[in-house]
């Protein structure tokens, strides 16, 4: 056998799977860096759906606190428009 042809092959075999690693580590990264920006944007979602949810809490406690015991109760107040509870229902 032919010791270049060998070694020539060897060469080969060991850049083919360098560059296979490396492939799939730039797959990797690509994957992680979907999924950090699907992740950031479903907590700015979640962060500002409890802010909502927050605001409307302290609109019907100080509705609650305005409205005594003997005084006639008013209708509560309504939620923010763009509030979605529709998370926590399922």
């Amino acid at each position: 056998m032919d010791v270049g042809a060998i070694f020539g092959g060897a060469c080969a075999l060991i850049a083919g799977v360098l560059a296979w690693t490396q492939s799939r580590r730039s797959n990797a990264r690509a994957d992680f860096t979907v999924i950090a920006e699907r992740l950031d944007r479903k907590i700015a979602e979640q962060e500002k759906q409890q802010k909502l949810l927050l605001r409307a809490y302290y609109d019907l406690r100080t509705w609650a606190w305005r409205v005594g015991p003997d005084t006639t109760a008013g209708p509560p107040p309504d939620p923010p428009e763009e509030l979605t509870v529709t998370p926590w229902l399922n």
